[in-house]
């Protein structure tokens, strides 16, 4: 019987990154993972607190295309505003 503990399966299962691909920090853990749909698309590692930017921009892309870089970026600004409602902080355009 072979035995191994999770972290060499989780080794051995994944191409971990050393690096956020967002905030390119050191990864750490709860960490999210994004598998390329075919072969040679690369592997993206976010920390779980940049998965909710990432996906926001990512997001805020396919508004541009749909509606025009404008309502994008407005629709984004409200996103940051509704995050960040206490910091006073003026967001803009």
């Amino acid at each position: 019987m072979i035995v191994r503990t999770l972290d060499e399966w989780w080794e051995e299962t994944f191409d971990q990154a050393d690096f956020c691909f967002l905030c390119g920090e050191p990864l750490t853990f709860p960490a999210v993972y994004w598998a390329g749909s075919q072969d040679g698309c690369p592997t993206l590692w976010l920390h779980s607190g940049c998965v909710e930017t990432f996906t926001d921009r990512r997001l805020r892309d396919v508004l541009e295309l749909q509606l025009g870089k404008l309502k994008a970026d407005r629709w984004l600004l409200e996103k940051k505003r509704e995050a960040f409602p206490k910091l006073g902080l003026k967001w803009r355009v």
